[in-house]
């Protein structure tokens, strides 16, 4: 599955694959009643105690007190020297499917390193599963009126489209990428995982955490083709991969600050090295995206990586 070159585990899409299709019925029950405007209620989805039709028959998931929905996943390596090594460390891996915060939230994955664990969480955006409920009852009120029926029907396509966003199975792909290589450092004890490149710097200059993007950015380059892959700038591989935005505005001051030399052309070679530089990585018009709103808010940051994603992928 992964495999170590240097300092750096590099991985098999094959096992990220296998991962995610243990997760994929929960995912897709959930989109099939979006594309059908059908309500989803938090009973269907196991959010209760006693959860209807909908998850109950899907072998393998569970509903715990709080009525989230989990299920244990399956991990079997197949490379032989991992297994000897998941003798002594073997990883947990776990699903959870929450109701997410009133405001919504986004989606969280940890590696818990005492236990070797990773837990893959999907937290719903609780409000707009509230008002895609209540605009579906709206509906038979406001069919004979064409104006406010056209009103509604955008509104309830703009809550599907927040409600897709935390479905997306390539986001919960990337997010299990990130922390498996943060496992796997770990159970390999590359002597990577407390580095810091420089100490008066943030989490984006540790070591471990530039490997899990590394790898991300790997998996993002190896599910585009070449062309699409080259057009990409660094800041717009960093969306992508859903780095955090006051990251990545800290980035674009440095480069404004210093564009000869900057943090952005040091990860770059690491970029080159490990053969994840698009032709256009370096290519920045930093006052494009302040003009874009790009940073503004996480609304506005989201919507940005939606643009992205429709035309990129």
């Amino acid at each position: 599955m992964f495999l170590l070159e240097g300092e750096y585990s590099h991985y098999k899409g094959d096992e990220i694959e296998d991962i995610y299709s243990q997760i994929a019925p929960v995912i897709n029950f959930l989109k099939r009643k979006l594309r059908d405007n059908k309500v989803i209620s938090f009973d269907e989805i196991g959010f209760s105690d006693t959860p209807s039709e909908g998850l109950k028959g899907i072998e393998g998931f569970y509903f715990d007190e709080e009525g989230s929905v989990y299920k244990n996943l399956d991990f079997n390596p197949e490379d032989s020297f991992l297994i000897d090594s998941n003798k002594e460390k073997p990883l947990s891996l776990t699903f959870v499917l929450t109701k997410g915060l009133p405001q919504g939230s986004a989606r969280k994955a940890y590696y818990e390193r005492h236990k070797a664990s990773i837990t893959l969480r999907v937290d719903l955006d609780a409000e707009a599963l509230r008002k895609y409920n209540f605009l579906l009852s709206e509906i038979p009120k406001h069919r004979t009126k064409p104006v406010e029926y056209a009103e509604l029907m955008i509104e309830l396509t703009e809550m599907k489209k927040r409600l897709f966003y935390y479905m997306d199975p390539y986001l919960i792909k990337l997010v299990t990428v990130h922390e498996m290589v943060h496992w796997l450092d770990d159970l390999h004890d590359s002597g990577i995982y407390d580095l810091h490149i420089d100490e008066d710097r943030s989490w984006i200059d540790m070591v471990s955490e530039q490997n899990a993007i590394l790898h991300q950015i790997q998996y993002l380059k190896s599910i585009l083709d070449e062309d699409s892959w080259n057009k990409l700038t660094l800041v717009e591989i960093f969306v992508l991969v859903r780095i955090r935005r006051d990251f990545i505005h800290g980035i674009l001051q440095d480069i404004i600050k210093n564009p000869k030399k900057n943090w952005a052309t040091d990860f770059s070679k690491k970029m080159k090295k490990y053969n994840v530089y698009s032709k256009n990585t370096l290519s920045f018009n930093p006052d494009k995206y302040y003009e874009m709103g790009l940073l503004a808010d996480k609304v506005v940051y989201r919507n940005f990586y939606l643009y992205l994603r429709d035309n990129i992928f």
